[in-house]
């Protein structure tokens, strides 16, 4: 009996419960025995660590390696997260490690770009799980910033970007973020171009924009001044009037450059 009540008072001020305290005891026990708890358990152990929001005894067990890790692990602590972009709260970090260690690689980026780190997730996506145009706006829609927005609209250094701005801007439009939408759209429309300092990065990126057509440009347009956003409107109204008028010129004179195109007008 007395050993019941010395235990109970060791629960209360540790602020744990007996099931954790059971946990703890097993992944202290896996250095000495040698062998991890098989998956079931592992998993149970997580929970039950996720449900008490010891997150610094989780970490502990994953650096120690005493946790048969596994996809659904990764998951929980992922789904653990209540956060905004950024993740505050460390659980998309300990998640990207999880998943690091397996090689699940689409899931780290995701983890890195809901922490924020925008730059090292596009880096990654780049070496080591090169992304589709479709990845890219599922990660859009999950956790979307303005950091990321830029980052899927620059271009490379052969001039290629991850998404069309026309699709960034109406994705992130799908849950009427003009919280987002408004300034990226205004700092891209201030910025300049590299090799053009009379050309705005809004400008450039309409241009290579062959993706969004022009019905849904105009959409865009309508939508901005029905929200009372009309300086920007007839911003990007002016930018797409010009970009169709390029875009005509282009596709005459290739036209007209065209083989059967000289043989009709001799």
């Amino acid at each position: 009996d007395n050993n019941g009540l010395f235990m109970h008072v060791k629960v209360r001020l540790s602020h744990r419960s007996p099931l954790l305290a059971f946990c703890d005891a097993i992944m202290a026990s896996v250095g000495a025995v040698g062998c991890k708890p098989a998956g079931e358990l592992s998993t149970e152990c997580v929970e039950c660590a996720l449900n008490e929001n010891r997150l610094d005894l989780l970490s502990h067990w994953i650096s120690q390696d005493r946790l048969m890790l596994s996809r659904q692990i990764g998951d929980l602590i992922s789904r653990h997260c209540g956060c905004k972009v950024p993740c505050k709260c460390g659980c998309q970090a300990l998640a990207q490690n999880v998943y690091t260690k397996l090689h699940l690689h689409h899931q780290a980026i995701i983890c890195l770009l809901k922490q924020g780190r925008v730059h090292a997730g596009i880096e990654y996506a780049k070496h080591k799980s090169p992304f589709t145009k479709e990845m890219y706006v599922e990660v859009l829609r999950m956790c979307p910033s303005l950091q990321l927005m830029h980052a899927l609209v620059a271009a490379d250094d052969q001039g290629s970007r991850p998404l069309p701005v026309g699709v960034v801007i109406l994705t992130v439009l799908e849950n009427n973020s003009f919280d987002l939408v408004l300034p990226f759209i205004q700092e891209l429309q201030n910025r300049t171009a590299d090799d053009d300092p009379n050309t705005s990065l809004f400008h450039d990126a309409v241009l290579d924009d062959m993706e969004t057509s022009t019905d849904e440009w105009d959409s865009l347009v309508k939508i901005l001044q029905d929200q009372g956003y009309e300086e920007t409107a007839t911003n990007v109204l002016s930018t797409i009037t010009v970009m169709s008028a390029m875009k005509t010129v282009l596709y005459k004179s290739l036209a007209d450059d065209r083989p059967d195109s000289a043989a009709t007008q001799g």
